[in-house]
């Protein structure tokens, strides 16, 4: 070998050896600069991880007022009464025997009917139930609402909410309550403060269909959802680009439910009004509101109706709409009530 090609080797070698050690160095740094961001986002209870479970990774608790409903997650228990008070509020709830707060469903009422379903603001959480607003809109002897709302539901547990519970009444109407959590929601196979299995749904080739224990989430990916804050960053920052921008799977799978939400009322010949529902914090979905109009569906933003003082509307120890809020939300349905739909008008 002549001393020109083993000088070239030696220096090849020594390069590769050299950009080795880079590789090393920069991955080790980068390693260091990710523990350290860990160590400092201890203190921030918003970066703290807050897992999505896939289907079959948790299996439900027993609930004192609730059970299990295969079919959308959960639901009250058939007649049950209980009550809930504290220093600001006293609520007391009935099931029906169906186990929703609801009247007793009738198919042979032959009034018009409006179904309600959505979350804890549309079910009415730490309020009586007369004091819903799904009650207050209730006040006309031509109609009857059915409320089929349940707190912690998604927008993917509405829409099952509706395929096997809604349609069957039969509605001329249906109410879908949005609130900003419930996106997040339809992520999840597991309601974590209930503790409890719940459907969940994904998209694919342009068809939703509920996921099986089958659809596993990437290892990599699933260790930094239960224990990365820098990864809760991230969804955290997907998630508030998704109230302004159509990105993410926050937002994408949402939107389908919602569009799929609609055609069931299309094909079954009743009416869809969404009604967006801020929580207290009062944030706007402009993403949402410019999907509405894009595709011409019924839709009422609370958040853009006239109030001086919007924190009025909710309980000073809690994020949820107290009496004053419900009937501030009841007034608004019954303005699109009373403008688009004859048959709801007195008599």
């Amino acid at each position: 070998m002549r001393k020109s090609e083993m000088f070239r080797l030696i220096s090849e070698m020594s390069t590769a050896r050299g950009n080795r050690l880079v590789d090393i160095l920069l991955i080790s740094v980068l390693i260091i600069c990710l523990i350290v961001g860990e160590i400092v986002l201890i203190p921030f209870e918003r970066f703290k991880p807050y897992p999505r479970y896939d289907v079959g990774e948790l299996v439900s608790k027993p609930a004192k007022n609730s059970v299990q409903d295969n079919k959308i997650g959960w639901k009250m228990k058939g007649n049950a009464v209980f009550s809930v008070n504290t220093s600001e509020f006293k609520s007391t709830y009935h099931a029906n025997s169906q186990g929703f707060r609801s009247p007793e469903f009738n198919l042979d009422d032959n009034r018009k009917k409006i179904v309600l379903i959505g979350d804890s603001y549309t079910y009415g959480t730490f309020v009586n139930y007369d004091e819903t607003f799904g009650s207050i809109i209730d006040n006309n002897p031509n109609v009857v609402v059915y409320n089929l709302a349940m707190p912690g539901f998604g927008v993917d547990q509405m829409l099952l909410t509706l395929q096997h519970y809604g349609k069957d009444l039969k509605p001329d109407l249906v109410i879908v309550g949005l609130c900003n959590a419930d996106f997040e929601r339809s992520l999840t196979a597991y309601r974590y403060p209930e503790h409890i299995a719940k459907p969940v749904f994904t998209f694919e080739e342009g068809e939703l269909r509920l996921k099986t224990v089958n659809d596993q989430t990437n290892g990599l990916i699933r260790f930094l959802d239960r224990h990365s804050r820098f990864y809760a960053g991230f969804k955290l920052m997907c998630r508030l680009l998704g109230y302004r921008f159509p990105i993410g799977k926050w937002w994408h799978l949402n939107h389908e439910i919602i569009d799929k939400i609609n055609k069931i009322g299309h094909d079954n010949n009743f009416k869809i009004l969404y009604v967006y529902l801020p929580t207290r914090s009062w944030r706007n979905f402009p993403m949402l509101e410019k999907h509405m109009k894009k595709n011409n569906y019924n839709f009422i933003n609370i958040r853009k109706a006239k109030i001086d003082n919007p924190l009025e509307l909710y309980y000073k120890t809690d994020p949820h709409f107290n009496p004053a809020g419900h009937n501030f939300v009841a007034n608004e349905i019954q303005k699109f009530i009373d403008s688009n739909l004859d048959w709801c008008k007195q008599k």
